[in-house]
């Protein structure tokens, strides 16, 4: 068994026995909504709430990374003898993972591992949990720094979008696109590819086509397992009925 500390965005919340059970520390990240600052760990609305803010195109959301000073309090706190693990987005997608390795400079006398997941979330978050699970079952800091690098190759994401709205936002569609889409019921899916970049991977008309397209891709990653388990988290915006179908499926 290895202790050890693993140090996530709050992006993905954990609850707090899942956290304290695991060694795991969240670090609370600003949220935008029109133009108003929130850190996400302290958002003054209810699930419900967020989620119809989400989906309302009238609303402007929009995230930013935590700054180096976040990660350096939390290094701070750790003894130099007890390893770090800091799961980041991708690169590609955000700059938190240039925050965590600013942070890191500072502590040259700790061991800290900064791994990018090539994933947007909840990726890191799981891919916490996974090692913390792991450092239960292993007899050395080597040998579960191989076993969190391994992961990046055995997951995978498949976003369904209800709304064209943040892909027209991020810019990945034109407001042409984006109108023409809403109009004809487009659902795309998109997945991180090897580099950690978004990009579709499917596109059907109505949600419960996407649905079904989404199990396909689901069935022939967890083949590529090659007999391993396969852990399958569903996280859903607004529409809890959209969610137990794909469960379902």
């Amino acid at each position: 068994m290895v202790k050890a500390v693993f140090v996530i965005s709050q992006l993905s919340p954990l609850p707090e026995e899942t956290k304290t059970r695991f060694n795991i520390i969240e670090i609370p990240s600003p949220v935008y909504i029109d133009k108003e600052e929130y850190l996400d760990n302290n958002l003054p609305f209810s699930k419900e709430k967020m989620c119809s803010l989400l989906l309302d195109d009238n609303v402007s959301i929009n995230t930013s990374q935590s700054p180096p000073s976040d990660y350096a309090e939390v290094f701070r706190n750790i003894s130099p003898e007890t390893p770090i693990f800091v799961f980041c987005l991708s690169n590609k997608l955000s700059a938190y993972i240039k925050s965590a390795l600013t942070a890191k400079e500072q502590f040259p006398d700790h061991d800290i591992t900064v791994i990018d997941t090539l994933c947007p979330p909840p990726m890191p978050t799981l891919q916490a949990l996974w090692a913390a699970r792991t450092a239960e079952k292993v007899s050395s800091v080597e040998e579960l720094k191989e076993r969190i690098a391994s992961f990046p190759k055995k997951a995978g994401l498949f976003w369904i979008f209800r709304s064209l709205k943040y892909l027209y936002k991020s810019g990945r569609i034109s407001a042409a696109q984006a109108f023409l889409g809403k109009m004809i019921q487009l659902v795309p899916i998109v997945a991180p590819n090897e580099e950690g970049i978004l990009s579709t991977v499917a596109k059907t008309r109505r949600i419960n086509k996407a649905i079904q397209k989404a199990c396909d891709l689901v069935s022939e990653k967890a083949r590529q397992c090659e007999g391993e388990t396969v852990d399958m988290v569903i996280i859903y915006t607004g529409n809890r009925e959209n969610a137990e179908n794909l469960d379902k499926e």
